[in-house]
């Protein structure tokens, strides 16, 4: 830069940005109107452009070497100050002065060697310096065309520019001259952040959250996790700042933080183990890499939602938290006890926009007197397993409604189950889909079972015993209460268009003026393979005992044995068919009232009770039936027996009493020690009272 005209009292600021493959920038020629003035001289604005232009601000200044022409001595103050404020005295970081004797006219350059106590490195970032000049201790100004300060620059340690003198021209001419110190192979870098409470947990620092001064962290050389006495570390300043200086790079290094007891790292989180892993370079300051934490309050009852460790429900209080919070409902619980819901009709957990997608383990645990069912949705990859609800009772308007959950959507639910003397689905209405477990299944449905009611009132329609429509797969389930509706009524499902398999159905399913009722399903679309029923069924027209409408579905290896009364197209097995396969099927001529069905083989109780008419048909009585043969109808093998039921036949009657007998009052094992558990080795009077509480169980 070259002839620029500073007036009188102005302080000079001259910004100095290096360019690529520049050693030394100065700025040259500023012609002053009096010669005591202050200045400012800039390095580059910011460290990134250091890097860029190959430059460096590092280096350790020594002396100060300038020219002047005065017959008296020259002062020089100087102060050095922190870039971001350098304008500000109370940012100043060092400053000092020096005194040089008069040596009459100008002569080449004269050095001030800055002492060593004095000396200082450059940092990173911004900085500057103020220089205030005058031609003797006292300050008094120059006079024009008097004596006064040449020129002059820094000198560094490590490298000094060359200084050519220059023609000075009139002696009030004032020059500035700089020399930025070239990279000098730099193998360092530093690491820096900060460390913050991170109060409402969402992994970044906000506004109100303020810093935390006096927290530890460390670079992990050996990758253990744990802070040993040989890894470098830091603790944070007041502002929650903290710094890695002069790191050997280019490297890898693990930034953690020491955990404190009663808090919960929230940032970086998880992610590589709650750590920062960062490759660096030399000559960069890498950052900010900010840690931040919470105060820990347990959610739930314990756990922390993974499925290593899932969630603990063990409070009315737990599953409310979870029926409120929509975040939660992709993480994994466990029910710990039974609870009681006292009749609370709380949100249901899962909608149509977060579905319910974890995993809910009930233990076999028993939810009990809810008057709404416990979960909306189950989204694709959610489970809910092993779980009992009790008195449950979903009363109210609309399509949709079940015990466990109004919409299985993809969702897998296995070994639940549904009972108490007060529990019911009742719904009213239009619409359609209301099942004692699930409303409308998509998914899995398996090792399931329901003992309630469900019923309707209105135009609406697909009623089941376990869904009302079933779209996914259902297997090794039963249901036992009895259904009343008026269209699509089954006693284990009202419209199957899916799978059922290995289940069966005994309640009784009844809709005097209604269509398509069936003692198992009422239209199937579907596939229905080794099936049973069991319950009576009453409707208007296309009634029968296993299915209602076989409307293009198949049935294999299925049999029914219930009364089926009605007006108009009436069927032992299926009241009408249309197109589908029905094969290896049966039923009950004399129990059903029914000669004819639109497919199926119609049979005589004792050929209903024989082995060999359903072997002969193909059936497998190894892996999926099971029959006293000459005594009762198929079971499936799965099914367990009732207390008290010893043998064939099935149920608890005549025969199981004789084993009792047999065993009176004897001591040591037998299959009619009932009571207490575990057994005590002796059949009595306690274990006679059980017996006669099953009486009839089972029994066909």
């Amino acid at each position: 830069m070259k002839g620029i005209r500073v007036p009188n009292g102005f302080s000079a600021l001259i910004c100095l940005v290096g360019l690529f493959g520049i050693q030394g920038v100065w700025a040259d020629t500023l012609i002053f109107d009096n010669s005591n003035y202050t200045g400012y001289i800039l390095t580059p604005p910011s460290y990134t452009e250091f890097l860029d232009y190959g430059l460096t601000n590092g280096g350790r200044i020594s002396k100060f070497v300038f020219g002047y022409s005065s017959p008296s001595a020259v002062s020089v103050l100087v102060r050095f100050y922190d870039g971001t404020y350098r304008d500000d005295p109370g940012y100043e970081i060092r400053q000092f002065s020096m005194t040089v004797p008069g040596t009459g006219d100008f002569v080449s350059t004269l050095e001030y060697v800055i002492p060593e106590q004095d000396r200082f490195d450059l940092p990173a970032g911004y900085f500057g310096y103020s220089f205030e000049f005058s031609n003797s201790d006292s300050g008094i100004a120059l006079a024009t065309g008097g004596a006064g300060i040449k020129r002059y620059y820094w000198v560094y340690d490590e490298w000094i520019g060359d200084f050519m003198p220059a023609d000075l021209g009139e002696n009030w001419n004032f020059y500035f001259q700089v020399y930025t110190a070239p990279p000098i192979n730099e193998v360092t870098c530093d690491i820096e952040g900060y460390k913050f409470n991170d109060s409402n947990a969402n992994h970044v620092w906000d506004s109100q959250e303020p810093a935390m001064p006096g927290w530890e962290l460390f670079l992990d050389i050996n990758g253990d996790g744990a802070f040993q006495s040989t890894e470098p570390n830091a603790v944070t300043d007041p502002n929650g700042f903290y710094r890695f200086e002069n790191l050997a790079s280019p490297a890898n290094y693990r930034v953690r933080e020491i955990q404190k007891a009663g808090w919960t790292q929230t940032l970086p989180g998880s992610a590589e183990n709650f750590q920062y892993v960062i490759k660096t370079d030399p000559n960069h300051v890498y950052g900010p890499y900010n840690f931040g934490n919470t105060t820990f309050v347990p959610k739930y009852s314990g756990g922390d939602g993974s499925a290593a460790n899932p969630y603990k429900i063990s409070a009315v209080a737990d599953w409310e938290l979870l029926t409120n919070t929509p975040a939660d409902w992709s993480k994994n619980f466990i029910l710990v006890n039974d609870i009681d819901l006292g009749g609370d009709s709380l949100p249901l957990v899962g909608t149509g926009t977060t579905p319910f997608t974890g995993t809910f383990e009930g233990n076999n645990y028993v939810f009990s007197n809810k008057s709404s069912g416990l979960f909306g949705i189950l989204g694709s990859g959610g489970m809910i397993r092993n779980l009992g609800m009790e008195n449950i009772q979903v009363v109210g308007g609309g399509p949709m409604a079940g015990t466990l959950c109004g919409i299985n959507e993809g969702g897998t639910i296995r070994g639940c189950f549904v009972t108490g003397s007060s529990g019911r689905v009742s719904v009213f209405g239009a619409g359609g889909y209301t099942g004692g477990l699930c409303g409308h299944n998509r998914g899995s449905i398996s090792e399931c079972y329901t003992t309630i009611p469900v019923s309707g009132t209105g135009e609406l329609y697909g009623f089941g015993g376990l869904c009302g429509k079933n779209e996914g797969t259902i297997s090794r389930c039963y249901a036992t209460g009895n259904i009343s509706g008026f269209l699509y009524l089954g006693g284990l499902c009202g419209i199957n268009e899916g799978t059922l398999q290995a289940s069966y159905a005994t309640g009784q399913v009844s809709s005097p003026w209604g269509w398509y009722i069936g003692g198992l399903c009422g239209q199937n679309l579907g596939q229905i393979q080794d099936c049973r029923a069991t319950g009576g069924v009453e409707g208007y027209e296309d009634v029968g005992g296993l299915c209602g409408w076989n409307d293009g579905g198949t049935i294999h290896n299925g049999y029914a044995i219930g009364t089926v009364a009605g007006y108009s197209n009436l069927g032992g097995l299926c009241g009408k068919k249309n197109g589908g396969t029905i094969g290896d099927s049966f039923w009950d001529m004399k129990t059903s009232g029914r000669t004819t069905s639109s497919g199926g083989d119609g049979k005589t109780t004792v050929e209903m009770k024989t082995r060999a008419t359903f072997a002969d048909a193909g059936w497998d009585f190894t892996t999926i039936w099971r029959i006293c043969d000459g005594t009762n109808y198929p079971r499936l093998q799965w099914e367990p027996r009732p207390v008290g039921d010893f043998g064939c036949p099935e149920g608890v009657e005549l025969a199981d009493l004789r084993v009792m007998a047999e065993d009176w009052m004897a001591t040591g094992a037998s299959v009619a020690d009932l009571a207490p558990t575990p057994p005590d080795g002796k059949v009595n009077l306690q274990d006679f009272s059980v017996l006669a509480g099953q009486w009839m169980v089972g029994v066909d």
